[in-house]
């Protein structure tokens, strides 16, 4: 029996005490059918739950859903379900996961760097510094990579002056206009966290000015995939009712 390790990104429920369950494995996208999970008796009933990984053995099925035979639960994430700071932050990163899961052609380095980013979540108390690391570097594997090595407009690789939000890359001093290039502190960030390799950044990093950076990272998913985070734009909107009350 060969268990399908995965990372349950959503669920869905299915007639009256089952639920279709949505994992991100190191194969792709599976979806399955948990049955009977929704009863309280049922050892599933804690298991099949989001942000949760699992092993499952599967029934596959060709003409209907695969359906869960056996469950083994790996990880069920308690620090990050009890913890409402990092439960905002793996909310934002889950809904980015399913937004774009099927458009992800290297399923296995996108589920060791999911892996990764939650086991860096469930021990770090700078949260968001996950969250945003994990928008940046979603961005090599959407294919809209930033383009950080030569000119976007001439190809050149020489005196490259800054960043260009609306190229997507560098512009060398022929080609910038200082009207559309990025704030050099925010460049720096962005940049930085999208080279260093993630094993190498600590709890420690200081990130100047979070918030626009956060920003710019939200316009960028806005500009070049036409979507906007909606998680962070509600509890942006929750924080500030509850900071002016």
């Amino acid at each position: 029996m060969e268990l399908i390790e995965g990372i349950i990104i959503k669920t869905q429920k299915y007639k009256e005490d089952s639920k279709i369950i949505h994992l991100i494995t190191k194969n792709g996208l599976v979806c399955a059918l948990g049955r009977g999970c929704l009863k309280i008796k049922s050892k599933n009933f804690y298991i099949l739950q989001e942000i949760t990984k699992i092993a499952i053995d599967l029934h596959v099925k060709s003409n209907s859903f695969n359906i869960i035979k056996s469950t083994k639960l790996l990880d069920n994430y308690s620090t990050i379900k009890l913890d409402s700071k990092k439960l905002e932050t793996v909310l934002e990163i889950l809904e980015i996961t399913n937004v774009f899961s099927e458009h992800i052609t290297d399923y296995i380095t996108f589920y060791i760097f999911l892996n990764d980013i939650l086991d860096k979540i469930k021990n770090s108390i700078n949260t968001n510094l996950y969250k945003l690391i994990f928008k940046i570097k979603m961005l090599y594997l959407l294919g809209i990579a930033p383009e950080f090595s030569s000119c976007i407009n001439c190809g050149k690789k020489n005196n490259l002056i800054g960043f260009d939000f609306e190229s997507g890359g560098m512009k060398c001093e022929e080609c910038f206009d200082i009207k559309k290039m990025l704030k050099y502190d925010i460049f720096v960030n962005f940049k930085t966290l999208y080279l260093t390799k993630l094993y190498d950044i600590k709890d420690e990093i200081n990130i100047d000015n979070f918030d626009e950076c956060d920003n710019f990272v939200d316009s960028y998913y806005e500009k070049y995939l036409g979507y906007n985070i909606k998680t962070s734009n509600i509890f942006k909107k929750i924080n500030n009712t509850a900071s002016r009350s």
